[in-house]
């Protein structure tokens, strides 16, 4: 259901509770790894590792990228199975309340070292351009967090039901689900 590349790529399978890795040279699946109940909301690939959260139990999986190894399972919650997951500017984010709260992971020691306030019905999370942004579903809104003050920087409205984001080329592009 979700994708990431980070030297290989990565796949989960909410059904089967797994992730695959698939060679891109060979289009072969290397390994098949089972995680938490019912993989959901993105993975992401940094420090080493792919990340993926569970809906089913509220946590995310921090895996190998080299062995495929479980290194650590961080409760953190899940605010929503079409979310997205971050790994970036030092750490993991991960929106992981509809009230609005986004858990910041830090893989040095793989603990929720702090969790930000956010717009409420927040659920997808990208690091670029020096910050982490922050879909709000609910509020039609985008949200700016400094990953060093770590507080909302700016709030910028959308359009309707955005979910999905990435950012490149200087700027953030937006999904806005309610019209397309």
């Amino acid at each position: 259901d979700w994708g990431a590349i980070g030297g290989s790529i990565w796949i989960s399978n909410n059904p089967k509770n797994n992730v695959s890795n698939i060679d891109p040279k060979t289009n072969t699946i290397v390994a098949t790894i089972p995680v938490g109940k019912s993989p959901c909301a993105g993975l992401a690939v940094g420090f080493g590792s792919v990340w993926v959260p569970n809906c089913g139990d509220g946590s995310v999986w921090r895996l190998d990228l080299q062995t495929h190894q479980r290194v650590a399972a961080i409760m953190t919650g899940v605010a929503d199975t079409e979310g997205g997951i971050a790994a970036g500017e030092g750490s993991v984010w991960m929106p992981s309340d509809k009230t609005g709260i986004l858990s910041r992971i830090d893989p040095k020691t793989n603990q929720v070292v702090s969790k930000i306030k956010i717009a409420s019905g927040s659920f997808t999370a990208v690091d670029g351009e020096g910050s982490i942004w922050v879909t709000s579903t609910k509020n039609n809104l985008v949200s700016r967090v400094d990953p060093k003050s770590e507080k909302v920087v700016a709030s910028i409205p959308v359009g309707p039901s955005p979910c999905f984001l990435t950012v490149g080329l200087g700027s953030v592009w937006v999904l806005n689900q309610g019209d397309g």
